[in-house]
């Protein structure tokens, strides 16, 4: 899903040549991601050179299929079979991460069923795939900055002050509801509504969306509303073509599934490689 955020994602420094492949040579390095546009963007390149973006074709047919790689195993893990997809509704507006999660971890227990809990609202949702009664993996999502403050509170609650042998004064925040600590997956997105309500989509205010719908002075919250509804329709309705179909291939680490001599082997150097970043500082 085309995101601000993934701006700043391909502008880190460690998604860069220099950073995987060890170069000392000065500067900032080959980034790993040339350019990554919004569907606003897309929009306002496509309106600028006079071209009509909805008249476009949609089937992607003019897209040549990519070289395959040498080897064989590694082109089969890079590009597996495929079928013909459209998001259910239970997979959310945000790609379908947790969800393929779910269905992924239920299918390795036979029997075992994925069962939602509701929130305080439509943008927390806890999952939980069970075997006759008894949790096997438990996962959420949270949608939007104050449900996630809530969450990073769930996982670490505060301590409340106390005076010396005596019992905790003042307003003390007690947590509220069960542990996040017990979750084994979170999928967390900044946007409330997920990606299809995030900064890079096309909102209903765009000059170029009120010009085309004839709106008369700002849209109001009720226009605002039914805009999205509209784009998850088509996010839910449309056919996004062909997609991974879930397999135990993709649950094995690629480590595991070809091995360190062969990654080494074929480039001469790792494919693999795990960074950790120390974050200064609590949340909250």
């Amino acid at each position: 899903m085309p995101c601000f955020d993934k701006k700043l994602e391909a502008s880190r420094g460690e998604l860069t040549d220099q950073a995987w492949a060890g170069a000392d040579s000065p500067g900032p390095g080959v980034r790993d991601v040339d350019c990554v546009i919004t569907s606003k963007e897309v929009l306002m390149l496509c309106e600028s050179r006079g071209i009509n973006f909805f008249q476009l074709p949609r089937d992607g047919t003019s897209i040549p299929p990519p070289n395959p790689f040498p080897d064989a195993r590694l082109q089969e893990f890079l590009s597996p079979p495929r079928r013909s997809w459209t998001p259910p509704r239970a997979a959310g507006s945000s790609g379908g991460l947790l969800h393929f999660i779910l269905q992924s971890r239920a299918a390795q227990t036979p029997g075992s069923e994925i069962q939602a809990t509701p929130g305080r609202n439509a943008d927390v949702v806890e999952y939980s795939v069970s075997l006759d009664g008894q949790p096997l993996f438990r996962a959420a999502r949270s949608y939007g900055f104050r449900n996630i403050q809530n969450l990073v509170r769930r996982l670490k609650p505060a301590q409340p002050p106390r005076m010396p042998g005596g019992k905790p004064f003042g307003n003390a925040r007690r947590p509220a509801g069960k542990s996040a600590a017990s979750l084994e997956y979170v999928e967390v997105m900044a946007c409330p509504g997920g990606c299809t309500n995030g900064g890079g989509q096309i909102k209903v205010d765009d000059p170029i969306v009120a010009e085309r719908r004839g709106f008369v002075g700002k849209p109001g919250p009720q226009e605002q509303k039914d805009w999205l509804a509209e784009v998850d329709e088509a996010y839910f309705s449309a056919d996004l073509g062909t997609c991974l179909v879930v397999s135990p291939l993709l649950l094995v680490p690629i480590s595991l599934l070809l091995g360190a001599d062969l990654l080494r082997g074929q480039l001469g150097l790792p494919l693999v490689r795990l960074v950790g970043v120390v974050v200064e500082g609590e949340p909250g």
